[in-house]
């Protein structure tokens, strides 16, 4: 038997996620589900170009545990002053 949390009178089922995924493999599945959303082509072509970046700064797919917010500040630091693009792009 399942158990679960009640919010506001329904039950909702609770799990631990306990695979690991590399940033690639996370990637791969955040486009699947974005294509299947039926995104316009030009969209799904930036958000590749941008993962593409963001693997070219860290040189490495990165695992669960080394993707942490300190990593994603240097990258987006690097996106605003060395690429010099817009906050808001970035």
């Amino acid at each position: 038997m399942r158990k679960g949390v009640r919010k506001l009178g329904r039950v909702t089922a609770s799990r631990k996620v306990t695979e690991s995924f590399t940033m690639v493999e996370m990637f791969e599945r955040f486009m699947w589900l974005k294509n299947s959303e039926g995104l316009a082509p030009r969209t799904v072509e930036e958000y590749e170009i941008h993962f593409q970046w963001l693997c070219d700064y860290f040189g490495k797919d990165l695992s669960r545990e080394e993707i942490t917010t300190e990593a994603f500040l240097g990258w987006t630091d690097f996106m605003t002053h060395e690429k010099q693009l817009k906050p808001n792009t970035v």
